[in-house]
């Protein structure tokens, strides 16, 4: 009885959150986002025919070369650099940053807002938060 009252909660959750999954699938007619059964027989069926294993290995194949060659540029750029100033200076206007100034002028904060395709306050409040709440008041505010 101990036992069920520790796994009850997480079975009450999964369970809700696979009938919202099952229902909001169904209602949209998704052709896209499969129900949660259909997950479940197609992983039994790649698993019968062999193919799954195939799958996920070409998956993390793709990840992990991802990775690598992300790690491959970025670290030696990010020590170059580091190492010398004028490589510094020379990539660091293509750098992506928010600065306190880019909320306080408006002529900044319109071009990030276009550039992010977000409502002005809808980027506020996403990203305000990196430059503190009193730079991040929206402009109409």
């Amino acid at each position: 009885m101990e036992k069920l009252k520790k796994v009850l909660p997480a079975l009450v959750l999964l369970s809700v959150l696979l009938g919202l999954w099952s229902l909001i699938v169904v209602r949209s007619e998704s052709a896209i986002f499969p129900t949660p059964w259909k997950v479940v027989t197609g992983t039994a069926e790649l698993i019968s025919d062999g193919t799954m294993f195939g799958h996920i290995a070409a998956s993390l194949l793709r990840v992990g070369a991802g990775f690598l060659i992300a790690a491959a540029v970025a670290l030696p750029l990010g020590l170059w650099m580091g190492r010398v100033t004028i490589v510094y200076r020379t990539l660091y206007a293509y750098m992506i940053r928010l600065k306190r100034e880019d909320f306080e002028r408006p002529d900044q904060r319109a071009a990030l807002v276009k550039a992010s395709g977000l409502k002005e306050a809808d980027f506020v409040a996403r990203f305000g938060y990196l430059v503190g709440a009193a730079a991040a008041r929206p402009a109409s505010a």
